[in-house]
């Protein structure tokens, strides 16, 4: 009979020993283990406004605006993201099972668990070992901070972005080693182009495959910095065009910080590294003691160079600095990866600046080069190891680690079940912003315990009163109430703190409206036209309440106003034609 000691040895064996199918039968075994409990989990949050009052993904006939308005125009909301393919994979979910939050879960699972291959095919093109591969691969995919990202539905631009990313730098990579392939290159183009049309963060795609070129790529050639510079001209100029798109014809507005806690980017640059520094060191030690879990993590300015964050901060950032010197040419794959996770934080820099918040779905395109880094060491360590004994001992510490991570984010995954359980936690942990409070406000308001949620919209406006979202949610609840003046007021403070949320003027309107007084009700809806002439919806709006008002000529000029915008509008055409 084989001893448990045996036992446990030929298991471990087996592991280092795997196969590359095997490994990703395991990755994905693992990757529906860790989040197979959010199958169940409601949608909140963003989840509305992407999804459940975004017309644009209820319908293929609005496929065209996709790719010509922001990602929630289909909710009547501006805002400056400009996200096609993440639309057109919440209508694919949409189409499947309707407002049902499994589809969309699903999804989400299925991104999280192909970055995660992609990691381990990555490790094995730049010569890791399968075993080394599948343990940066189980690091990323179990991990308890991606949680924010797979879990919640609205998180799923990290996981597709970075997807594309991965598989575009496995084609780029493919083209540029050995003989040059045009079909991988273009493949990585176009898949760079893909990611683009994700999230707006995957233009660090161009710095990612430049240090590729720099750090390992050394094919002994003539004018090798000619060809270089070749390789990653056409992905610099598509990162150019699509810099020049998103600052014109696909720029939507101007309000990056508006649901800013602090607006920390008027200290001046001493205040902004201490700042820097101080969220480089909350960010390490979340990766490596991920207990206390929680969105919109507030950084306030710190005291000055002593404050314990900041101190850790610069021995973190020396570490690496003096790292990096001494081991460029020595260590290549370290370079390349801590580069890759700093590379990964620069938009987040500008983030933290401009909205005083830091968010932990913003470390999942940096997580990859952490932890090629860290398995690349792993691997080399175990490799090095004379005693079968400390070999075995340092492998299960890491199979140990990755079964609490593991654990860890099943739990947080109950978290998100619901929207009041998972901010009243969020709020127990720590997480005391304004918007969690509007959402709790909201989570209320859905179960009709409107006290509750007035409540929580003042304390939310109290911590910011230059969000609008609380006071027009607080407005809602008083139009429910019959309580005009206050309805009225509270859109009033809405459309103070963000002119162009549309539903805060047409709900002040319907309020007029059912007071009979739709001269008011025009002017409050020409107040927006007048600012945002082209917004059909506001003038379709209008002409509706001409209508009702029984002004026919005015109404048509405003449909027709429509029908300028939307040629193709039938129900418009129809409403003009009556």
């Amino acid at each position: 009979m084989e001893s448990p000691t045996k036992g446990l040895m030929n298991i471990i064996h087996n592991i280092r020993n795997i196969s590359t199918v095997k490994a990703v039968i395991v990755i994905i075994a693992v990757g529906f283990l860790v989040y197979g409990n959010t199958i169940v989990n409601e949608m909140f949050w963003d989840d509305y406004d992407n999804i459940v009052n975004n017309q644009y993904i209820h319908s293929w006939e609005h496929f065209p605006k996709y790719f010509s308005e922001n990602l929630i125009a289909g909710a009547g909301i501006i805002n400056n993201y400009w996200r096609p393919l993440l639309l057109l994979s919440f209508s694919v979910d949409y189409k499947i099972g309707g407002l049902e939050p499994f589809a969309y879960h699903l999804q989400n699972i299925f991104w999280h668990i192909v970055a995660s291959i992609l990691i381990l095919i990555l490790a094995r093109k730049l010569a890791f070992s399968i075993f080394a591969g599948l343990l940066a691969a189980l690091f990323f995919l179990v991990h308890p901070l991606q949680t924010e990202a797979v879990t919640y539905i609205a998180g799923r631009a990290d996981p597709m972005h970075v997807a594309l990313m991965l598989a575009g730098l496995i084609y780029f990579i493919k083209a540029v080693q050995g003989v040059f392939s045009r079909k991988y290159y273009f493949g990585a183009i176009a898949f760079f182009i893909l990611a683009l049309l994700v999230r707006e963060r995957s233009i660090i795609f161009i710095l990612l495959i430049f240090l590729y070129l720099i750090i390992l790529y050394n094919k002994n050639v003539t004018h090798l910095w000619r060809k270089k510079i070749i390789y990653i001209l056409p992905f610099v100029a598509i990162g150019i065009v699509y810099v020049v798109l998103r600052s014109t014809i696909l720029h939507f507005e101007d309000n990056f910080d508006e649901i800013r806690e602090h607006n920390i980017s008027s200290f001046g640059w001493y205040s902004g590294i201490l700042v820097y520094l101080k969220a480089f060191a909350i960010y390490i030690k979340l990766i490596f003691w991920p207990a206390q879990l929680y969105m919109t993590r507030i950084i306030s300015m710190p005291k000055g160079l002593w404050d314990p964050y900041v101190i850790s901060g610069v021995i973190l950032t020396g570490t690496v600095v003096f790292s990096s010197i001494r081991l460029f040419k020595k260590e290549k794959i370290f370079i390349f990866g801590i580069f890759w996770f700093f590379i990964a934080l620069i938009p987040t820099l500008y983030t933290i600046q401009m909205q005083g918040f830091l968010a932990e779905h913003w470390l999942y395109p940096a997580l990859p080069g952490l932890f090629i880094v860290l398995a690349f060491y792993l691997d080399r360590l175990m490799h090095g190891l004379k005693s079968v004994y400390i070999l075995h001992s340092v492998l299960i510490i890491v199979l140990s680690v990755l079964i609490l991570f593991s654990i860890r984010t099943i739990i947080r995954n109950t978290d998100w079940q619901n929207p009041i359980r998972f901010y009243e936690k969020n709020i127990s942990l720590g997480g005391k912003s304004a918007i969690i409070y509007t959402n709790l406000g909201m989570a209320y308001a859905d179960k009709k315990e409107y006290d509750k949620a007035v409540d929580m919209y003042k304390i939310a406006i109290i911590n910011n009163e230059y969000m609008f979202q609380p006071w027009y949610n607080m407005g809602n609840i008083y139009r429910i109430r019959k309580e005009d003046k206050q309805s009225l007021e509270a859109y009033q403070k809405a459309i103070e703190c963000n002119k162009g949320f549309l539903p805060a003027y047409k709900n002040s309107a319907i309020v007029y409206i059912e007071q009979g007084k739709y001269e008011k009700a025009i002017n409050i809806m020409n107040a927006f036209i007048n600012s945002f002439p082209y917004n059909a919806n506001a003038l379709y709006d209008t002409a509706i309440i001409y209508y009702q008002k029984g002004d026919h000529k005015k109404a048509k000029e405003y449909m027709r106003r429509v029908l300028e915008i939307q040629p193709d509008n039938k129900e418009v055409q129809k409403l003009l034609f009556f």
